[in-house]
């Protein structure tokens, strides 16, 4: 019972480290690129290989934040609570998690088509590069927007193995409304990236530019 509980609250500090709940969040566009790529249903391999695709490289990315902000992390009030730096989960399963969650998501891909499993790699190290962006530049907020704005284009190709302009323009789309509530969301850490020499729109620019 014990190994049973401890077993559960590793479980769930995982599902807090990563915001499970937050996966979906990128699922709906990849779902338009996909279902518009097919003109219609997908079939059940496509619609499978690319859910479990964007849930693993969604992760991936999460944890990838959490492990290169760990500092800052511990730092900030407001974050100071999160797994890793709360101890719940050490770093070192962080990194465990965070390769199981590559492979499973090259794995995807390659259950998809060759194209997507040649753009896996590039495509895990643009997703963890967002979470260094905001050491050097206020442009942070759109290179976060361009990664999920690969949703669209991702679930276009993982059926129809080709660059077309609908989902590109619908990425673009996709990138500048995740940018605009990054730059909202960052508000809250105003002061804290100013005192930590970190860039955003609001530390860069003053509250009212944010």
């Amino acid at each position: 019972m014990l190994e049973k509980n401890l077993l559960l609250k590793k479980i769930k500090a995982f599902c807090l480290l990563v915001k499970i709940e937050h996966s979906v969040f990128a699922l709906p566009f990849a779902y338009i690129g996909l279902f518009w790529s097919a003109k219609g249903w997908p079939g059940w391999k496509s619609f499978l290989f690319l859910t479990l695709a964007m849930v693993s490289v969604r992760s991936f990315a999460m944890v990838a934040n959490r492990l290169a902000d760990l500092k800052f992390d511990a730092k900030n009030p407001r974050t100071k609570d999160r797994p890793l730096v709360s101890g719940e989960i050490s770093v070192k399963e962080g990194y465990l998690y965070l390769g199981g969650a590559a492979l499973i998501f090259i794995l995807a891909c390659l259950g998809l088509n060759k194209l997507c499993f040649y753009l896996s790699f590039p495509a895990l190290i643009w997703s963890a590069g967002y979470s260094f962006s905001k050491r050097f530049t206020w442009f942070c907020h759109f290179i976060l927007g361009s990664v999920l704005g690969l949703a669209p284009i991702a679930g276009w190709i993982a059926y129809k193995p080709e660059f077309a302009l609908p989902p590109v323009l619908l990425g673009l789309g996709v990138m500048f409304w995740v940018a605009g509530f990054d730059i909202l969301y960052s508000l809250q850490d105003l002061q804290f990236d100013q005192q930590e020499k970190l860039f955003s729109v609001p530390a860069c620019f003053g509250l009212e530019a944010g």
